[in-house]
């Protein structure tokens, strides 16, 4: 049998449930990661809205930007814009990985 935590070799019970970890260490460790996860999962879905609400600020400015639509504040770069909007998007895209890393049923 192999660790679920270190992947480590140990021997199989003859009775009883078998074990999933080779120590106690190991043991609270995968709890520990749990416990983690769990928090993730909960402060990720937030982070990603927010993150969506941006974007989506942002593509409107652009398209309106795009149909010749000139901003009330000097300075409003459309090609800032468009760099500021993509690394919300490339924030989003790492987020979104994250939280299908902790989705229930995932692994």
């Amino acid at each position: 049998m192999n660790c679920e935590q270190c992947r480590q070799e140990f021997p199989a019970r003859t009775t009883g449930r078998p074990r999933r970890y080779c120590s106690s260490a190991c043991r609270q460790r995968a709890f520990r990661a749990r416990k983690v996860a769990e928090r993730s999962a909960v402060a990720l879905p937030g982070q990603v809205e927010a993150l969506a609400r941006e974007l989506r600020d942002h593509a409107e400015v652009i398209h309106f930007l795009a149909r010749g639509w000139t901003p009330v504040e000097p300075g409003v770069s459309l090609t800032d814009l468009i760099e500021a909007t993509v690394d919300i998007a490339e924030r989003l895209r790492e987020l979104g990985g994250r939280l299908s890393d902790v989705s229930p049923g995932h692994g």
